[in-house]
């Protein structure tokens, strides 16, 4: 009877054993984590974003069982070409090494490249809120600030551009004469032209003199001559 409740501690134990093997070998077991300067080194990107968004990736699209993905707005950056805005993703379970950020804060990441060239980042990394990372801040020394692109201001209003002087207007044709028109001439347009005409002939015909009229005049006429002297 004596070996009874040594027995039944035995099987309790076995039990124990059994139960959490498989639960440890499936948890996530971190080193501690690296110093500064060999972190930086060993990171494919080292930059402080700000939390934007999260979103899941469904567990046969990834080769961790899940995945989520953080979009993080850049605030600084000490290593890496990163854009404005960083998408980073982690396994979706703590147990592979997953990593959870809180929505609007504010971290310094260690990231590395996935297979796919996607930034990933694990719990094991050195990868910790800006207020904690003082440490860190003073190893990497200063950063390059997110260069923001602002359209150029214009102060002054841009230049008129001033429409070309009308032309001049032309003073009015002399009112001398008659005036001649390109479209065909009126009756009274007419009539001035041939009168005009009639009026330069006159002027170039000779004037007969007063003489030369007498003479006309006393010259007899040659059938007349020739009646008188059949007449004698």
């Amino acid at each position: 009877m004596r070996g009874q409740p040594y027995g039944r501690v035995i099987a309790g134990l076995l039990a124990w054993f059994v139960w959490v093997d498989p639960h440890t070998a499936r948890a996530c077991s971190c080193m501690p984590p690296e110093p500064p300067a060999l972190a930086l080194a060993h990171a494919d990107a080292v930059f402080e974003g700000r939390v934007l968004s999260l979103s899941a990736v469904a567990p046969e699209d990834t080769a961790f069982g899940g995945e989520l993905r953080y979009e993080l707005e850049l605030q600084r950056v000490w290593k890496g070409e990163l854009p404005d805005v960083v998408v980073l993703t982690t396994p979706s379970s703590s147990a592979a090494c997953g990593r959870s950020f809180e929505i609007g804060g504010s971290y310094l990441v260690y990231a590395a490249r996935g297979q796919r060239g996607e930034l990933a980042d694990f719990l094991c990394s050195r990868t910790r809120r800006i207020s904690g990372a003082d440490e860190d801040l003073a190893v990497l020394g200063p950063a390059r600030a997110r260069a923001a692109v602002e359209a150029p201001r214009q102060d002054r209003e841009p230049r008129r551009i001033e429409p070309p002087p009308a032309p001049a207007a032309q003073p009015p044709p002399s009112a001398r004469g008659c005036a001649i028109a390109d479209d065909p001439l009126p009756a009274p347009a007419s009539l001035c032209l041939l009168a005009l005409a009639l009026l330069a002939r006159r002027r170039r015909r000779p004037r007969v003199g007063s003489a030369a009229l007498n003479q006309v005049q006393e010259r007899p006429h040659p059938r007349k001559k020739h009646l008188d002297e059949r007449h004698f």
